[in-house]
């Protein structure tokens, strides 16, 4: 959703001069635009730190992925091309909220997993995040109708709140107990045995 809400960004506020100047096909950018879009990021982070342990993780997820889908969809509609103002006021929101939604994602990934494979599952959901920053490009770019680009990313959002409102909140809740586990030799048996130690609850803060 974040990778693709930037490129769909991107492609509202590219001007095509191809057909207007023969001598530089190239299209250009309403950077002004793109330049106070990626400044909503700062708003987006500073909206998470207050609403993290107000409103918990789940309920902020996904408030903030609907709100973004809702934001990107409306950049697409063909009703507003042209009105620069209304599409920087969306692509704001629309960066906003992607960017406080994933930060999120990405407290709510380490915390809800137990300890013993939270690093192996924080590292498989970059992954697949990877993955779909590969498919981006495929879906929003190139000749594809905008509006139905922007269908597609908000059913991308759509699936974002499905997905996050079956987890549990963790908002205070204390992190399962640090296990360690190693082999030691039994001299009574004669035999390696594991040998498992318990840490210490912390608590999420």
């Amino acid at each position: 959703a974040y990778y693709g809400t930037i490129l769909v960004t991107t492609r509202v506020f590219e001007n095509d001069t191809s057909k207007t100047d023969q001598t530089n096909p190239a299209p250009t950018f309403n950077f002004r635009s793109i330049l106070i879009s990626c400044t909503a990021e700062i708003v987006g982070i500073t909206f998470v730190v207050f609403s993290v342990e107000s409103y918990g993780r789940i309920k902020s997820q996904m408030l903030f992925y609907f709100l973004g889908g809702l934001c990107v969809f409306a950049l697409c509609l063909p009703t507003l091309a042209g009105q620069v103002r209304v599409l920087t006021f969306m692509a704001f929101g629309a960066r906003m909220c992607a960017m406080g939604a994933t930060c999120l994602t990405w407290i709510t990934t380490a915390e809800v997993l137990t300890t013993e494979i939270r690093t192996t599952g924080h590292s498989a959901a970059n992954a697949v995040a990877r993955i779909g920053a590969i498919i981006c490009p495929y879906v929003v770019e190139g000749d594809t109708n905008l509006l139905r680009v922007g269908a597609s990313m908000f059913g991308v959002y759509a699936m974002a709140v499905f997905t996050v409102s079956l987890l549990p909140e963790t908002k205070g809740r204390r992190l399962g107990l640090v296990k360690t586990t190693r082999r030691v030799y039994d001299q009574d048996l004669g035999e390696v045995t594991d040998s498992t130690s318990l840490g210490e609850d912390r608590q999420i803060i």
